[in-house]
């Protein structure tokens, strides 16, 4: 019977006033309404008309979460964009120095056993560096075309990759009151996946660990599980509905008695660019996020855990992927 130009059931009015509210029913439920005030001055009546503005307001709260989404989206287009350019830049220095290097270990035979160190120290620097410059390039190119990398499954032996890890180590944390340790759980076999993935992966939560752990240690373990860790109805990094693994699974988990995370902190932990940890130490915001990826395109998933109480501080990240023993002739790495 009202409108806003000025007419009331026909009638001129004095004026009009609106006003948005929400109003909480008994069982909890909040609803949102607009009264709208009318004067009728010729007959000096106050006409109260409220209505349901729920419909309205969640149309207006997508509009925005999706405005948000999009301006996110192209931010973190823009800075993987940088991120490569400036990866694919040292990619050929690094190489150089690599072969170097190479070349400086071949004769490092009559050196004495310091400048040995320093040599094995640049060598697994140079690991580190190689993955995190791969890291870049690839998340950036999996992200534009919208779609997970694609896995070359070979054999691995998780036993010969923690060695590996193990070399790294010297180059991610040079603090004595640290102490790292590996363990491979009964039953855990050379199993079929992308060897170089798992390298990365497991180099993304031991570097992080090493970073924020002080005192005490950090330790990596690789385990065979039947039950995954995360719960199902879980989204992916793409934004489609996730599939857990089912069947033998493999997890490899690093835990650190180190500072901990705020429950609020974890939300977002694997999400692109997102540092929970700002203040505690610097670096690209993509280690996580590309653990995410790689982990959901072997058919797994990855998570955070907090260390029990009972064990004190620290943090536990994992993933964990559809464990396919190597125990077939055609098993060699794929090309």
């Amino acid at each position: 019977k009202f409108n806003k130009n000025g007419s009331y059931d026909g009638q001129p009015i004095s004026s009009y006033h609106g006003v948005e509210f929400r109003l909480k029913r008994a069982n909890g439920e909040v609803l949102w309404v607009e009264s709208s005030f009318v004067l009728d001055a010729k007959a000096n009546v106050v006409h109260v008309v409220t209505r349901d503005i729920g419909a309205r307001r969640e149309e207006e709260r997508q509009r925005e979460v999706a405005k948000e989404t999009e301006a996110t989206k192209q931010t973190v287009l823009q800075w993987l964009s940088y991120m490569s350019a400036v990866a694919h830049d040292l990619r050929t220095p690094l190489t150089s120095f690599e072969m170097s290097l190479d070349e400086v270990i071949m004769d490092s035979e009559a050196l004495p056993p310091s400048a040995q160190n320093a040599l094995s120290l640049c060598k697994a620097s140079c690991g580190v560096m190689r993955g995190t410059v791969s890291q870049a390039i690839n998340v950036r190119a999996s992200v534009t075309a919208g779609s997970l990398p694609k896995p070359r499954p070979c054999e691995v032996n998780i036993r010969d990759m923690f060695a590996l890890l193990n070399s790294m180590v010297p180059a991610l944390s040079g603090k004595d009151t640290v102490q790292v340790f590996f363990d491979v759980g009964w039953g855990v076999p050379v199993v079929l996946s992308d060897e170089n993935w798992l390298l990365q992966m497991s180099l993304n939560f031991l570097s992080n660990a090493c970073k924020y752990t002080t005192q005490g240690s950090v330790t990596v373990r690789a385990v065979k599980a039947t039950e995954s860790l995360r719960a199902a109805g879980a989204t992916g990094a793409l934004g489609t509905a996730l599939d857990l693994p089912t069947g033998p699974i493999l997890r490899i988990e690093v835990q650190d008695t180190g500072i901990g995370m705020r429950e609020e902190a974890t939300v977002n932990l694997f999400e692109p660019f997102y540092q929970a940890q700002n203040r505690q130490g610097m670096g690209t915001g993509l280690g996580l996020y590309s653990v995410r990826m790689h982990a959901e395109a072997l058919g797994g998933c990855c998570g955070y855990l907090p260390v029990p109480p009972e064990q004190g501080k620290g943090s536990i990240f994992w993933f964990e992927i559809p464990l396919v023993a190597a125990d077939s002739a055609d098993s060699r790495c794929s090309s």
